[in-house]
């Protein structure tokens, strides 16, 4: 099973959150963004990886157009 880092402040929200029962709006929508963001930072590692190591050339060019579409690259930057 892979490991997932977390941002220490996500991770102290989460503790508070769960450990103390503490039902804080302002501190859930803190987790719902953070956990929002590692998500999709994930799913940007996963098509890079699949980018460079796809056996089909077909199928690595799509992960890398859907990474960088993803990533926020511009089309002037991209070759």
């Amino acid at each position: 099973m892979a490991k997932v880092q977390l941002d220490e402040d996500l991770w102290w929200d989460l503790v508070s959150y769960h450990l103390t029962g503490e039902r804080d709006p302002e501190r859930e929508l803190r987790i719902r963004a953070g956990l929002d963001r590692k998500l999709q930072a994930m799913a940007r590692r996963t098509l890079y990886t699949q980018s460079k190591t796809a056996e089909d050339p077909r199928v690595r060019e799509l992960a890398r157009q859907a990474y960088l579409d993803a990533a926020g690259i511009q089309e002037d930057f991209r070759q």
